[in-house]
């Protein structure tokens, strides 16, 4: 064998060995860059529900200002993700998100059943993102003692 044939064999061989590696490398980042963008959207989602949470325990403490900021922020970020949802979630946040302006409504009124409004808001919005067995229970107030 002539050296330029080795030396032609030697660079073959470095470049099907540089091509296998990236190929690999490729193919791992596209699945790595896959599930990045499945876990932004997962966080996206927890994100507005925090907010709608956080809206909700914001109106029965009775601070309806930080509960109308609390639940823009909520519509905004659905607003901004429903897109992008699961497509089994997709139809039942729309219906959420059509919502927006009977319950910033409520919300901005101050009134007393704000509270309950967004508890049940966040009950169905809980059920839209991660099915029926996220849904909370919510028990009626105990009775008030007699005594």
């Amino acid at each position: 064998m002539s050296r330029t044939r080795k030396v032609l064999l030697v660079v073959g061989a470095v470049a099907l060995a540089f091509a296998l590696g990236f190929g690999w490398q490729f193919v791992r980042a596209e699945a790595l860059e896959s599930e990045l963008a499945d876990v932004g959207q997962e966080l996206a989602l927890l994100q507005a529900e925090a907010a709608l949470g956080a809206a909700a325990v914001a109106a029965l403490q009775g601070n309806h200002e930080v509960a109308l900021k609390l639940t823009s922020d909520f519509f905004t970020r659905l607003q901004q993700h429903v897109g992008t949802a699961p497509s089994s979630a997709r139809a039942e946040l729309e219906q959420i998100l059509g919502q927006r302006d009977a319950v910033i409504a409520v919300v901005s009124r101050a009134s007393p059943e704000a509270s309950s409004v967004l508890t049940r808001l966040y009950v169905r919005y809980r059920v839209a993102i991660g099915g029926p067995d996220q849904a909370l229970p919510i028990v009626a107030q105990p009775p008030a003692s007699s005594g």
